[in-house]
């Protein structure tokens, strides 16, 4: 069995949105354009948290002694949940799994297989829990209509199954993030045998079909090979310089709404072309007009106790240290405790985020505006031209 397979769980949501991507990577792999992406410092870490949690799942806590206060904190918080998973069910005859190999082939569904992070199952409620650990603090994942934790289902369910009703629970303790989404196991047959068995089916079909977008190409290895992604990228610039333009004659809402979820693609492939230059030419490849330069720094001590000392006997400063008490977070993280202590809970107070504009998609609820904040510009009537 191949390391990775074809369409692995964590592929899927690219593969899905833009099957044609599939075998534009296997063929600037075969002529070794590309190869298999290294592990990011970043994903690597993670896989190391990952084994912690399943260590302490197998009654060994030695690990954690290894770990630094934050590292021991996530960790810790994804062993929580899954304890208060466990307590909710109400009776002892459930079964757990950790990282457990699954596979979608008893549904008929070939190469598609991974490793599930957590699973419990009741056989009494014909219920499953899924449960992927997500250590990252970068990007926000959700649960509903998720691929990757679809398929994860699917492989731990197997088919024909028992089991009616599927929790699936991303647990992202680094954002404090918490989500959840059901569905029976009618549900995930019909995305089984539907999305997924026709996204797959195009990917091999002779047609090659590219949907480029933000999330598609965020992983993919060909992104920067991809000539459906320039083409999209560079229609999409001319309707933002074009709109630019035009922002003082007040364009259609509609309009506006298709270009600011296309912006972010543009962006990223901006992104992508600066990190690309810029890595070749540490390389010593040559560009033209361009030219590497050294950053501006922040000076910074040699040896801090010479300092010390130095200062006490050449200045009258008194203190050397800035000090700021530690944020909640931060001491919630040494004294896991206070998470539950009332008093310490009222100590502090929680602001409301800065407000941000993102898809109708986003699980997060709309922030109601007040109405008179409206009526401040319903007579406002923007001018002709700029001044």
């Amino acid at each position: 069995m191949a390391e990775h397979a074809n369409y692995s769980p964590s592929r899927l949501s690219r593969i899905i949105k833009c099957p044609g991507s599939v075998g534009l990577i296997d063929s600037l792999m075969a002529f070794e354009t590309i190869c298999e992406a290294k592990q990011s410092t970043y994903a690597a870490h993670g896989t190391d948290l990952h084994d912690v949690v399943k260590k302490y799942n197998e009654y060994d806590s030695s690990p954690l002694d290894g770990l630094n206060t934050d590292d021991r904190f996530l960790v810790l918080e994804c062993i929580d949940y899954a304890k208060v998973l466990c307590v909710s069910i109400g009776h002892n005859n459930y079964h757990i799994k950790a990282e457990s190999h699954v596979s979608l082939e008893p549904w008929g569904i070939p190469d598609v297989y991974g490793t599930l992070d957590y699973s419990i199952l009741d056989p009494i409620k014909r219920h499953i829990d899924i449960i992927d650990w997500k250590f990252g603090a970068g990007i926000m994942v959700f649960a509903k209509e998720n691929p990757q934790m679809l398929a994860y289902a699917a492989g731990a369910v197997g088919w024909p199954t028992t089991i009616q009703n599927v929790t699936l629970h991303v647990v992202q303790p680094a954002l404090e993030h918490f989500d959840t989404w059901k569905l029976t196991t009618t549900e995930l047959y019909d995305w089984v045998h539907g999305t997924l068995a026709l996204a797959i089916n195009r990917c091999s079909s002779d047609e090659d079909i590219f949907v480029p977008g933000v999330e598609q190409c965020r992983w993919c290895e060909a992104k920067n090979y991809c000539y459906s992604r320039v083409e999209a990228i560079q229609i999409e610039a001319a309707k933002l310089f074009d709109a630019h333009a035009k922002l003082a004659k007040c364009p259609e809402p509609e309009e506006l709404v298709k270009l600011i979820e296309q912006a972010p693609l543009v962006e990223k492939a901006i992104k992508d072309i600066y990190l690309y230059v810029h890595t070749e030419m540490l390389k010593g490849v040559v560009f033209p007009r361009l030219k590497l330069v050294q950053g501006r720094s922040n000076r910074a001590w040699i040896d801090e106790m010479k300092t010390i000392e130095w200062l006490s006997e050449n200045t009258s400063i008194e203190e050397f240290y800035n000090s700021k008490i530690k944020s909640p977070s931060q001491i919630e993280k040494e004294a896991r405790a206070l998470k539950k202590n009332d008093k310490f809970k009222a100590l502090f107070n929680k602001p409301p985020g800065k407000v941000s504009l993102v898809s109708e998609s986003d699980s997060r609820p709309a922030i109601q505006i007040q109405s008179s904040a409206v009526d401040m510009f319903k007579d406002y009537q923007a001018p002709d031209k700029l001044e």
